[in-house]
């Protein structure tokens, strides 16, 4: 199933940065190249939140970052680790395309 349509992944990510005047923002999930990406996980007992995958996109040369909710626990670290391996480099219309483990 491709990411951009699995339903325990909340496609696409909730892109923010600093806006600096008439700089452009980037269209989540179409714009932007994959930089780098990271598990963050709700360390609270019980969690609150979902498991998210932070993505740095860089953008018209500025970098954004993204989270990537994951309702499905079980499916965050290998979800990441193979947008780590296979997706760093590429456009995020394509990551969307993936298919996820």
């Amino acid at each position: 199933m491709k990411i951009d349509n699995h339903p325990d992944i909340k496609w696409p990510p909730t892109m923010s940065g600093s806006y600096r005047g008439a700089q452009k923002f980037p269209l989540a999930g179409v714009d932007g190249i994959l930089k780098a990406v990271r598990t963050v996980k709700d360390t609270r007992r019980p969690p609150v939140d979902p498991d998210c995958i932070k993505m740095t996109v860089e953008y018209d040369g500025h970098e954004f970052s993204g989270l990537l909710i994951v309702r499905n626990p079980g499916l965050t670290d290998p979800l990441c680790q193979q947008l780590a391996r296979n997706c760093i480099g590429m456009l995020m219309s394509d990551v969307g395309a993936i298919d996820v483990p």
